[in-house]
């Protein structure tokens, strides 16, 4: 945020950069007492969240564990936010180790951050923060008391979260949040009662936010959502009957969603308008035997076009780029000619 780029460095602390050498130092020393760890750097607004150790062990000038940070990219800005799951414990060997609240899944959405922490109140459930401790709290004790409704899998749109979250009476599902307790509820049980349609990998693209499930009929295969229960629904039934396509990598790319998904051509790359007859079938990279994958990762659009590595059973994995269509998916280059793939330390 604010220009600048954040990691953990040196020292096991946290630096930032501007992409300058005189722009690149340490943010500051988070912890006194050993190493910070800093990680899950997330940009909200003007602002970065990340989790980071005041220190594992207990001293009384470091009292939390590893907990959410926030900075505006100067020492004086970096502060703990809130020591979620405060106190500590006493180990085998005598020592005492802070409590840890176990954040994850840090996600942007109506410029608050939205993620998953624990603490012995309510388990494992939603939180959200402004950047403030007093602006830092649960959203919503799903299931009340120390139960945990486990959410994950955070994607935003139209100012509402959407994530994989389970209650005392389904499984895992869907569902949707506007950051207040009252508006936050199941988006939609797919599969009903105690059955779970197990949604994962959320992830925003052209408007939508596309995941994979399965319903119980048909596989695990592409949904999408709006933030509303009208508005979810299957987009397609990639693989035939039962059988999961998996999709997964998704990328937006001028104004489609490319994924991958598999059917009886192997593990190739698609893409979708976000309709039925708008899913479509990329192209078929490797083509050395019936069902054979290219298996393509590493999604990466740039400049109107789609980056990604692929093995098309012949050279190993290499780079190529499509325009979205069949003709348009070439290879750029073989970098290491023969079936060795291009990042194959064996051949430098």
């Amino acid at each position: 945020s604010n220009g600048k780029i954040y990691f953990w460095g040196a020292s096991h602390e946290a630096w930032v950069s501007d992409g300058t050498a005189n722009g690149t130092g340490i943010l500051k020393d988070l912890s006194v007492r050993g190493s910070a760890q800093p990680q899950n750097f997330t940009k909200v607004g003007t602002k970065t969240f990340f989790t980071a150790y005041d220190s594992s062990q207990y001293f009384a000038d470091a009292p939390a564990g590893n907990e959410l940070w926030v900075t505006n990219g100067t020492a004086a800005g970096t502060t703990l936010v809130k020591d979620i799951n405060p106190g500590n414990y006493l180990d085998r060997n005598g020592y005492y180790y802070n409590n840890n609240s176990n954040i994850s899944s840090i996600t942007e959405c109506n410029n608050k951050a939205f993620f998953a922490a624990t603490n012995p109140t309510y388990g494992t459930e939603l939180w959200v923060s402004d950047g403030t401790e007093a602006g830092t709290s649960v959203v919503q004790d799903t299931i009340a008391g120390a139960g945990s409704s486990y959410p994950s899998n955070m994607a935003c749109v139209n100012n509402k979260l959407i994530y994989s979250a389970t209650n005392s009476s389904n499984g895992y599902e869907p569902w949707v949040s506007d950051g207040t307790s009252a508006g936050t509820m199941m988006l939609k049980d797919i599969v009903t009662g105690a059955g779970q349609s197990a949604p994962s990998g959320m992830t925003y693209s052209a408007g939508k936010v596309y995941f994979k499930a399965s319903e119980g009929i048909n596989g695990v295969e592409l949904w999408s959502t709006d933030g509303t229960s009208a508005g979810t629904s299957l987009v397609k039934n990639i693989a035939a009957g039962s059988a999961d396509s998996n999709p997964t990598n998704f990328v937006e790319m001028g104004g489609k969603t490319y994924f991958t998904a598999s059917d009886s051509r192997g593990n190739e790359l698609w893409s979708t308008d976000g309709t039925t007859v708008g899913t479509l079938f990329v192209s078929d990279i490797n083509q050395t035997s019936p069902g054979a994958s290219s298996n393509p990762k590493d999604l990466y659009s740039w400049n109107g076009k789609l980056y990604f590595s692929a093995d098309n059973g012949s050279i190993g994995r290499e780079l190529w780029v499509t325009d979205g269509s069949n003709s348009g998916t070439t290879l750029i280059k073989d970098m290491f000619p023969g079936i060795s793939d291009m990042l194959d330390q064996s051949n430098s």
